[in-house]
């Protein structure tokens, strides 16, 4: 059914232009501040020196890492580290954009234009897209998979035949690449094509050679060292799985209810009741179409649900989707008296209730503590300085002084790391907090080993002087907390 009840499709004129503005918005709102250090998020720096480097390691997926690629060799960039860097990011700030245009153009044929304006808002405004948008991560391009699959899932309802048909596919191919997870849009899409098609056959075998040719297309180079990248692929399902984790959740879990939580409003949590309730008054009569819409990120949730890793950058797919269901709900809403007045106040709710987290996240892109730390490090330590690392902390590329990484181990003093050269440290709360908050149930060591790690902190943090102490900012990726001391004896400030 559409959404009026009526038996059959009857969409609404294409919102091109608010989807075209809504994506214009997207790209200067969520290309600014994009030059952070490559070291401050842990997979970036792997990822530009792939394509620095020129090689694959086969451990993510290959739109993401391709289009940068093609971004990086048509401006003659390939070799420098930092153009690379701010590509990547642009690539993922990209197909966010498109993302959110491409929703809103969905949604506005399918429910009416202020619906789909309404979509890309709430979507827009979405925090958790915000921070994505700025790493050089997977995400935004599992996203622009899932948005243009809906679209060609739309498209096909409009007009079933050999091209739509290939077109789904090819959608669904460019979701699975984007992102293993995107292969969830295929039996989705795959179902409009053969309940809508006249032609089940013809269209069913140009569906999935769609899908096989975009997919080889774009993951060629994967196809052509299969033992690696199925080896890599492994890896994958294995710590998905659990098997290699120290720590997991148990399953079923419901982590990524809190997650919704932290970037939804209580309107948009409001209209998705409004939403299914609309479906319960159509007795479940809908559109092969919107049962694919409503779905998706209902079966995306109960996935993530049974899987014991989590990551609060999975969720993004169902986060944005299930924004877009709540604008979906407004449309219920404007037949009322004044359900035009109504949809607006609420849509200008929701929007005001994010303003502090989007300010937040914004803010939180301004600071860059590695940054401010490599500056630091060669402006005021002696170029002869021997600085210790703890192994989990990643430090920029240096002038001087000279960087060892390396890990603490019981029997370390104060006076061996002197003995051995080393002249200042460098300490995140990770590698101290367990010992001075006495936290020995978090860690495997034995008790004599905890007391000797303990006793080292206490003298660290007692006896050494120091030099620079970064907290922890409202984004601690970019803003972690560090504390940066000299271990010379005497206190004197090198």
């Amino acid at each position: 059914m559409s959404p009026s009840g009526t038996s059959s499709l009857s969409p609404r004129p294409w919102p091109w232009v608010p989807a075209i503005i809504l994506f214009v918005v997207c790209v200067v709102w969520f290309g600014r501040d994009l030059d952070f250090s490559a070291y401050a998020h842990p997979d970036e720096r792997n990822k530009i020196n792939q394509i620095v480097q020129s090689y694959y390691n086969f451990n993510h997926p290959l739109l993401m890492l391709n289009s940068a690629r093609v971004v990086a060799a048509v401006s003659g960039k390939t070799e420098d580290f930092e153009a690379v860097k701010i590509i990547g990011r642009s690539v993922s700030v990209f197909y966010a954009s498109i993302s959110v245009g491409i929703l809103a153009l969905v949604m506005g044929r399918f429910y009416g234009r202020l619906v789909g304006v309404a979509a890309g808002l709430f979507v827009l405004t979405n925090p958790h897209l915000f921070e994505f948008a700025h790493y050089f991560k997977e995400e935004p391009t599992v996203l622009f998979g899932i948005s243009l699959t809906l679209l060609c899932m739309l498209l096909y309802s409009e007009r079933p035949g050999p091209v739509t048909a290939f077109l789904c596919g090819a959608a669904a191919g460019v979701a699975f690449s984007g992102k293993y997870a995107g292969i969830i849009v295929m039996p989705f899409a795959a179902y409009v094509v053969l309940v809508l098609s006249q032609k089940k056959w013809r269209d069913g075998v140009l569906f999935i050679a769609a899908f096989a040719i975009l997919f080889f297309l774009i993951n060629l180079p994967a196809l052509l060292s299969i033992n690696h990248a199925v080896g890599s692929l492994d890896r994958e399902v294995v710590r998905l799985s659990g098997a290699q984790q120290e720590v997991q959740k148990k399953i079923p879990h419901g982590i990524y209810t809190n997650r919704y939580w932290q970037s939804a409003t209580p309107v948009l949590a409001g209209l998705l009741f409004v939403y299914a309730f609309g479906i319960y008054q159509r007795r479940f009569r809908l559109q092969p179409f919107e049962w694919a819409l409503t779905l998706i990120p209902i079966v995306y949730f109960l996935i993530l649900s049974f899987i014991p890793v989590t990551s609060n950058r999975y969720f993004l797919p169902c986060g944005v989707l299930a924004a877009c269901l709540s604008a979906a709900g407004l449309g219920l809403l404007l037949p009322l008296k004044h359900g035009r007045v109504v949809v607006s106040v609420l849509i200008l709710i929701s929007l005001a209730w994010q303003v502090p987290e989007l300010i937040e996240e914004n803010n939180g892109f301004k600071l860059d503590h590695l940054g401010e730390l490599k500056s630091y490090l060669e402006t005021n330590l002696p170029a002869d300085a021997v600085l210790f690392v703890a192994k989990d902390v990643a430090v920029p590329p240096l002038k001087t002084p000279r960087v060892k990484y390396q890990t603490i181990e019981p029997e370390e003093t104060l006076e061996s790391l002197r003995q051995k050269g080393f002249t200042h440290i460098l300490v995140i709360p990770r590698n101290y907090k367990n010992f001075l908050n006495q936290a020995k149930n978090r860690t495997r060591l034995t008790d004599s080993d905890f007391e000797k790690l303990k006793t080292f902190y206490e003298s660290l943090f007692s006896r050494a002087v120091i030099l620079r102490d970064w907290k922890e900012g409202s984004n601690n990726c970019l803003a972690k907390a560090m504390t940066l001391f000299s271990l010379q004896e005497n206190g004197s400030r090198q």
